[in-house]
């Protein structure tokens, strides 16, 4: 980091001309070998150093939001809600306005619609038609929240299941349910053993992706007791958390899983002690993030360097250092250079890998109140501070974003010069008390 900041700072004396500093000593007879002009310049020089400001403050867009917001006050909401009595359709005719259908027809470009209502249970089941269940609130009470059977072409968006009224299952693929969606929902329960998030049974060619699974048994369940039929499934970009297992395999193979989170659970994932057949863990050359993997990075390439292990059958090949959809390490920009007692302008930016919005805290390095979590901020959202240093001394300027998922960046840094002028004057002092002073203004 030294070197690299010392890199910058030389390229910049070189290209930009603003730190011309030529500085001349003299003994005796030598002064009258060398023109005069040279050492006037260097003298002139010296003045420039004494009396540098910081180098112009870069032309920056302020943020919109400029208001400092706990990111652990920001909820997910999807929409408003109306009150809705259970739903349960049984075969393509079934779909109506009576059972909560709120538009469409059925077909791939025009499916049919249940949005935003607020109830205990939605059950589809003998359906093949297409549909979508969009901004519901449900809250169980039965044994399932939202439940599929025998089910194509179904897909379950924006939603936020709450099992705390004693669902034992938030979302359940069964009985041969496949080609179906689960994207950009929100499952939560009470933390107690029995409930699952999301359990993929009979199925193929399902697809989760962008879920939030917390406080409940397992967050995901794939396969079945008795037969190999959850199988080419694919969860990715999911969140798994505070949950007793993050995900429990059980005679299904074939499914791939990766970006996905799994942290502060009580066992990460687990597997049947018989009968657990093989599945992918990673897609290219990135896997998925647990959070009590062990291993090291040497190559700083973001990937672990040995194999996170659930079962001779179920290895991550590729896990990540950190978590998927974290913001980048924030962009810090300014001065490098200024004077005591001036108020500066900072610029500072991440961006989030999923384009959610992000929070900054910033450390000044001068012992002065931590900036704590500002924002929330658009991903790539440019932000303006405005900071004064008091000082003469080198401070680093660290900046971290965070995400509303909670994921933390890096901390990004910005070293920053107040020079001490002090030596500079007391050089120049006892330069113009030297006799030869006397002969720099005589020109010949």
């Amino acid at each position: 980091m030294f070197f690299n900041i010392l890199h910058n700072f030389l390229i910049e004396v070189l290209l930009s001309g603003k730190y011309n500093i030529m500085l001349y000593y003299f003994e005796g007879r030598k002064m009258k070998e060398m023109k005069k002009k040279i050492l006037v310049f260097g003298i002139v020089s010296i003045f420039m150093l004494a009396s540098l400001s910081a180098a112009s403050a870069i032309e920056i867009k302020k943020g919109k939001n400029t208001s400092e917001t706990n990111i652990d006050n920001i909820c997910l909401y999807y929409g408003e809600y109306t009150e809705h009595e259970d739903i349960v359709i049984d075969g393509n005719n079934a779909f109506s306005s009576e059972n909560g259908v709120t538009g469409g027809s059925g077909t791939e470009s025009d499916p049919y619609i249940i949005d935003g209502w607020e109830l205990s249970l939605i059950e589809i089941k003998h359906s093949d038609v297409y549909f979508v269940i969009q901004n519901c609130l449900v809250t169980g009470g039965s044994y399932f929240t939202i439940h599929f059977e025998n089910v194509d072409n179904g897909v379950i968006d924006s939603c936020i299941l709450d099992l705390i009224k004693g669902s034992a299952i938030g979302i359940a693929l069964w009985e041969n349910s496949n080609n179906n969606i689960v994207s950009n929902s929100k499952v939560t329960g009470d933390g107690k053993g029995i409930y699952l998030g999301i359990s993929l049974g009979h199925g193929t060619n399902n697809v989760v992706h962008d879920c939030e699974i917390l406080d409940l048994g397992d967050g995901f369940c794939l396969g079945d007791l008795f037969s190999f039929m959850c199988t080419k499934n694919i969860i990715y970009n999911c969140n798994v958390h505070d949950c007793i297992g993050g995900v429990y395999v059980n005679h299904a193979k074939d499914n791939l899983f990766y970006h996905n989170n799994f942290y502060d659970n009580d066992k990460n994932a687990h597997t049947c002690v018989v009968g657990c057949d093989s599945n992918i863990w990673y897609y290219g050359f990135e896997g998925n993030y647990w959070d009590d993997y062990s291993g090291v990075d040497l190559n700083d390439d973001g990937i672990g360097d040995v194999f996170y292990y659930i079962d001779s059958k179920n290895i991550d090949e590729r896990p990540l250092m950190k978590a998927y959809g974290s913001p980048s390490t924030p962009v810090v920009k300014g001065p490098s250079r200024g004077k005591p007692g001036v108020e500066y302008e900072y610029i500072f930016y991440s961006e989030d890998a999923n384009d959610d919005q992000v929070c900054y805290r910033v450390d000044w390095g001068d012992k002065t109140e931590i900036l704590d979590w500002m924002g929330p901020y658009d991903s790539g959202e440019e932000v303006t501070v405005k900071h004064t240093f008091e000082t003469e001394e080198r401070f680093v300027i660290k900046v971290q974003s965070k995400d509303v998922n909670g994921f933390e960046s890096k901390w990004g840094s910005l070293a920053v010069e107040i020079p001490k002028t002090k030596m500079v004057f007391l050089l120049l002092e006892r330069l113009f008390q030297r006799p030869i002073f006397n002969n720099l203004l005589v020109w010949r």
